[in-house]
């Protein structure tokens, strides 16, 4: 590549990276050896569900029905729990020069227009 040239070029795909869904590799391991494990784990944690203590019992509960069958969805919403959750995102430049124009206010109103 001549000197002065970045790898980036406008209009070109991305190419090469790690290809997604790959593992990352420090994680392997750990994955390995519980997976070797799985069976008194899953023991342990089906044992806790008859524990003594309540918030125990029910955090235990809540794993095995979390891998047993998934997490429920969780919907999003707007506000009141109605409609749509809108996002907005705004680019805001704050004047911070003390020679700002009388009746200009440095902080706009960010609220959502009604």
């Amino acid at each position: 590549m001549p000197k002065g040239v970045s790898g980036f070029q406008k209009g070109r795909a991305k190419t090469g990276g790690r290809v997604k869904g790959t593992p990352h590799k420090a994680t392997l391991g750990l994955k390995a050896a519980f997976q070797k494990h799985e069976e008194g784990l899953v023991k342990a944690l089906i044992d806790l569900t008859e524990c003594e203590d309540a918030e125990i019992r029910l955090k235990a509960l809540s794993l095995c029905f979390d891998r047993g069958w998934g997490k429920a969805a969780q919907p999003l919403t707007g506000e009141n729990a109605e409609g749509p959750a809108i996002v907005q995102v705004r680019h805001v430049i704050i004047d911070t020069d003390d020679r700002a124009q009388p009746g200009h206010t440095n902080g706009e109103d960010l609220r959502a227009p009604a």
